[in-house]
């Protein structure tokens, strides 16, 4: 006697396909299994697992970023422990491969979700090699950011990237003029992609006049600025900031450099601390400022090694390989 056994393979078995209108969506899931799942993600994740779940990379560019973010994304960042995005936004712990992917719909989408116009201090795009600058759009005319870097490169790495990303003039002066010419400006600091510096030694182009246009202007407006010294120093017993009006903008000594081998590079400024340093007092102190050869940032002696060349005894600052 046969028994009749099911079929695996006929038409009547197939098996019953599911509609994607009927999955469910992450966005819907209840708050506590949200925060669950974004806790085994590093910061920088959940920011932008906070804009995917706002919307699309398409819609994010059609808006030109004035999304407000979703219910969902609002959550992740108020009670999933984004703290360090309250003043600091660096892509360094997303990996490589990965920030190079991000595309400028992503990285604004990013700032547009940590409310970056008001809140935002410093800015690293690491390893962001794929935007173009359009991104930085929600940063126009802010009032907060003190220091951004454009280089693209994890901080005492060397600036040159094969094949050259693909950050545009075009897109970034604009914005940082907004930046430079609202009122309260604090961006003391620019760390420019070795990229446009290169394009100095090059003949005349509309890029390398757009740069150098925008480099003599700042320059302009920090020799007009009250920009307090960072060095320390005892006063009647007490250590603390020297607190006298940076005397920079010299015409042998911008803030920033305008031409020769540093171009575009910034005289006074650490790239490290931020703090800026007046010609007197880094002689008074013994401060030395240089740019590294290495990294091509200008640090200060307090946040690298300093060290002397045993032939020339001229001061030579190099990364500090321990923290390489």
């Amino acid at each position: 006697m046969s028994v009749d056994a099911p079929s695996y393979y006929g038409e009547s078995n197939k098996r019953a396909k599911i509609s994607s209108d009927s999955l469910p969506h992450i966005g819907n899931l209840p708050d506590s299994v949200l925060l669950n799942t974004v806790s085994y993600l590093q910061e920088t994740s959940r920011v932008l697992l906070a804009v995917a779940l706002t919307a699309s990379s398409v819609s994010w560019r059609e808006e030109r970023w004035k999304i407000k973010p979703s219910d969902s994304a609002v959550l992740i960042m108020k009670e999933g422990k984004v703290n360090k995005f309250n003043s600091y936004v660096d892509f360094v712990n997303t990996e490589k491969d990965l920030a190079a992917k991000l595309s400028d719909e992503d990285v604004g989408g990013v700032l547009k979700c940590v409310s970056s116009l008001h809140t935002i201090k410093h800015l690293q795009l690491t390893h962001c090699v794929g935007i173009k600058g359009s991104c930085l759009e929600p940063l126009r005319g802010s009032t907060t950011l003190m220091s951004i870097d454009l280089s693209l490169v994890e901080d005492k790495q060397s600036p040159n990237i094969n094949p050259e990303p693909a950050i545009s003039t075009a897109e970034v002066i604009p914005i940082l003029h907004s930046i430079i010419d609202a009122e309260g400006c604090s961006l003391n600091h620019i760390q420019f992609p070795k990229k446009w510096r290169g394009e100095l030694k090059l003949f005349f182009s509309p890029k390398k006049q757009l740069l150098k246009r925008f480099l003599s202007k700042y320059n302009r407006m920090m020799k007009n600025s009250n920009v307090t010294c960072g060095a320390h120093k005892c006063t009647d017993g007490n250590w603390g900031p020297c607190g006298r009006i940076c005397q920079g903008g010299t015409e042998e000594r911008p803030w920033v450099n305008t031409g020769g081998n540093n171009f575009g590079i910034f005289n006074s400024t650490c790239y490290s601390c931020n703090d800026t340093y007046c010609q007197e007092c880094t002689e008074e102190e013994d401060i030395n400022l240089a740019v590294c050869d290495k990294c091509e940032k200008n640090h200060c002696s307090h946040c690298n090694e300093t060290l002397k060349c045993d032939t020339c005894q001229v001061g030579l600052l190099l990364c500090n390989p321990l923290l390489n």
